[in-house]
């Protein structure tokens, strides 16, 4: 455990240490959130040093690691082009690939027959409050998704989302996985691919 952990430690150090030529072959306000980025990391990684507290809260603990998304997406757009980082629509796409992304972890965990011990929403919270907790996700991608002009295509995407859920989460959860999965690609594709199309 001792030589794992010196693994990812070196391995963190490492990544940081990449900053400054992300800075200097593409831009500094990207190895900036590229930093921030690696940072999130490294609190995730020592459990942003409340491990035994976050255990006992485990909706704090999943939004605590989902939130990294942001700047992972941050980053995806600002090294490609620096004024990204003073653009709303940056940080709306971080937001609606948290709340997707988070709405297909809820969806992935809902095996009725998982151990106690994997501590999955289904066990932990019961299907009525993890119904809650899906469609609370799906509504910050659905908001994300108006902000950026994706209203059309990826409301559907969430509704569908929930609406597999009410339908199929109690005798068919892998259904709901399904369309949990299937969202989460269209909420990740669909704005790069109309931007590719715009240059085009």
């Amino acid at each position: 455990m001792r030589q794992v952990k010196k693994v990812i430690t070196n391995w963190e150090f490492l990544m940081l240490a990449l900053a400054p030529f992300i800075g200097y072959a593409f831009n500094w306000q990207a190895a900036f959130i590229y930093a921030l980025m690696v940072g999130h990391l490294w609190l995730m990684y020592k459990e942003f040093y409340v491990g035994e507290w976050l255990e006992k809260h485990t909706l704090i603990y999943a939004i605590s690691h989902q939130l990294v998304l942001i700047w992972v997406c941050g980053f995806c757009v600002v090294i490609a082009n620096q004024s990204g980082l003073s653009h709303a629509e940056t940080w709306w796409y971080g937001t609606l690939i948290l709340g997707s992304f988070f709405t297909y972890e809820v969806c992935r965990k809902l095996d009725p027959s998982a151990h106690i011990l994997l501590r999955t929403y289904r066990k932990l919270f019961g299907l009525p409050l993890t119904g809650v907790l899906i469609t609370l996700t799906s509504l910050l991608a659905c908001f994300s998704a108006w902000k950026l002009g994706l209203a059309i295509p990826l409301w559907f995407a969430s509704a569908s989302v929930v609406g597999s859920f009410c339908f199929y989460a109690q005798a068919k959860y892998k259904v709901v996985e399904l369309v949990g999965t299937l969202s989460l690609v269209l909420h990740l594709w669909t704005l790069p691919f109309l931007k590719l199309m715009e240059s085009l």
